[in-house]
């Protein structure tokens, strides 16, 4: 099933004036019919104004492109991913989920990974997760192109971020997802780690998780609802790869299931749009100096940075380092991390 993607008419006037030859409608309807409109456009998704798509997989094709993709193979929690998990299934990419022993894993799972590296722009998909027991589903960035990627240059960057713009851990309930970034290098800590409670079950209906990244803040969305605002300034800047991945990371999970993606839309700006579009964001960001997360993290992670490091559970998307039991809604944290990959 071929889909098209979103077009807004930008000539179209759907609150015209109406005619001496047409009966008169209300002002007060036509308000309604407005408001109405307007917020089928906003559920829709749409990128922020000013993006222009420029790299899409609808995913609409017999078989995953393997020009643009990666399997993501290895042990990670208590499964093992495999190739063999991802299928085409009438416009999604389906990751099949199983209970069968493979490479000393109990569970399999699977995932891709985009081959080419991105760095700034706005990043969006649409997926139904599983919800069952045991899984961990994300759409999430990082600097390798999977664990067995032999490009070791990612040990030269001076500094290494990750940016997780959907995480439904193994025990959430199915109308609650956690989002953040996590700054590995040089020091260790999340940017931000929220928590958030939504009214659709994300486990029996399509939603958009996107993420809109650049030098200055990176904000998170949902359903085409803006839901933070971070301040990236002095942060590490560097080009990343896209995972769209389940693992299972429980010894109990369910014996099987799927998740659902039924695409990845990748957008950039142009640098005179970024200069209009980026003052209310900064504006926003100065006026909480001092007092918000972002004036107050970085001098948390550098205390953490200086405390002797201890041996902890290596925070990527399939070993949580956060209990299942999260810290109540929108409630960032702060916490150490281990951050040696290899």
């Amino acid at each position: 099933m071929n889909k098209r993607l979103p077009v807004i008419d930008k000539h179209q006037t759907p609150c015209r004036p109406t005619s001496n030859t047409q009966p008169a409608i209300p002002f007060t309807a036509l308000l309604v019919l407005c408001w109405i409109m307007l917020l089928s456009l906003h559920i829709m998704a749409q990128a922020p104004a000013t993006y222009t798509l420029t790299w899409a997989d609808e995913f609409n094709s017999t078989t995953l492109d393997t020009t643009q993709w990666k399997y993501r193979v290895g042990a990670s929690g208590t499964s093992y991913q495999r190739p063999e998990n991802v299928v085409m299934d009438n416009g999604k990419m389906r990751i099949n989920l199983k209970k069968e022993p493979y490479q000393g894993k109990s569970y399999t799972g699977g995932g891709i990974i985009t081959k080419l590296p991105r760095r700034y722009g706005y990043y969006e998909v649409s997926v139904k997760i599983d919800g069952g027991y045991g899984w961990h589903e994300a759409f999430w960035t990082t600097w390798l192109c999977g664990f067995d990627d032999p490009d070791t240059a990612w040990r030269s960057l001076p500094g290494r971020t990750e940016i997780d713009c959907l995480e439904h851990y193994a025990g959430h309930a199915n109308n609650y997802f956690t989002y953040g970034a996590i700054e590995w290098a040089p020091h260790h800590g999340n940017i931000n780690r929220d928590y958030q409670t939504v009214v659709p079950n994300l486990a029996t209906s399509y939603n958009t998780f996107g993420f809109e990244y650049t030098p200055d803040y990176l904000n998170y969305f949902f359903n085409g609802r803006l839901l933070k605002t971070i301040d990236m300034r002095n942060r590490p800047s560097h080009d990343f790869y896209l995972w769209l991945s389940t693992i299972a990371t429980k010894a109990d999970a369910t014996d099987s299931g799927a998740v659902f993606f039924d695409y990845l839309r990748c957008y950039s700006i142009s640098p005179a749009n970024y200069a209009i579009r980026k003052v209310p964001f900064l504006h926003y960001l100065d006026s909480l100096r001092g007092t918000s997360q972002s004036a107050l993290l970085m001098p948390s992670i550098k205390a953490a940075s200086r405390t002797k490091k201890k041996k902890l559970p290596f925070m990527d998307e399939s070993h949580p380092f956060l209990p299942a039991a999260a810290p109540g809604p929108n409630r960032t944290i702060i916490v150490r991390y281990d951050y040696a990959k290899n």
